[in-house]
């Protein structure tokens, strides 16, 4: 209840300071609406998860591109779900976004990691599976369905108020950051990675990986909860 109530609170000063008008203006003209037109700028305030997808194509709204959000990919055992691709002349850019406040605590090579908040009862604790190797899995199901000589830069991205106590974020920034320096981040690699027609060969052959059933959704969070159990 404390960490949804510091995540409402957050939504609009998030958005560089927009006002509540400018922000529902924002949202209507960003890839992320016109790949979830049903989700209202009302509802995306109540989710997290799904607000976080958003603020990284925000934030990099001045890179040209495409993106796609929510891909299943066949795994080796099973689906995996990507949360988001940003597809440009830098490269590929696979994203695994952790929409988190606080403390965030793990090495590269530990299963679990902890966020740490500060809430009205107190300093609260959870564990998370650790985001590196999420994506690592993200990018073996990405490569084995395109040319496995594409460029591709996997990211995990925190919410700007996180802070990062992960040894890796110094050694390997790229692979890791918080969401207000992800555009500086992303502006790093030269754009001499893919071409136009490149760009959009991409797009079109992972876009239908977006287009699943309310049922293989369902199926794949219980999946996925079942294993943090």
């Amino acid at each position: 209840e404390e960490t949804g109530n510091f995540f409402k609170k957050a939504v609009f000063r998030t958005i560089s300071g927009c006002s509540s008008l400018s922000a529902r203006i924002y949202y209507k003209r960003s890839p992320y609406f016109a790949a979830n037109p049903k989700r209202s700028f009302g509802e995306l305030q109540q989710n997290k998860g799904a607000y976080g997808e958003y603020l990284l194509c925000h934030r990099l709204r001045r890179e040209k591109g495409r993106w796609l959000f929510n891909l299943y990919l066949p795994g080796k055992e099973e689906q995996t779900e990507i949360d988001a691709l940003f597809i440009c002349k830098r490269g590929v850019f696979l994203f695994e976004s952790k929409n988190f406040a606080g403390r965030i605590y793990g090495k590269e090579g530990q299963r679990d990691w902890v966020q740490s908040i500060k809430t009205e009862r107190g300093i609260m604790k959870q564990r998370f599976f650790n985001p590196l190797m999420q994506n690592s899995a993200h990018m073996h199901a990405l490569l084995a369905v395109l040319d496995e000589r594409t460029v591709v830069h996997p990211m995990v991205v925190f919410g700007e108020r996180a802070k990062l106590y992960t040894p890796v974020a110094k050694e390997r920034p790229t692979d890791l950051c918080t969401l207000s320096r992800l555009s500086k981040r992303v502006g790093a690699f030269p754009k001499n990675a893919l071409n136009d027609l490149e760009i959009e060969a991409i797009y079109q052959k992972l876009l239908p990986y977006t287009v699943v059933s309310d049922y293989m959704k369902f199926e794949h969070v219980r999946r996925a909860e079942q294993k943090r159990r």
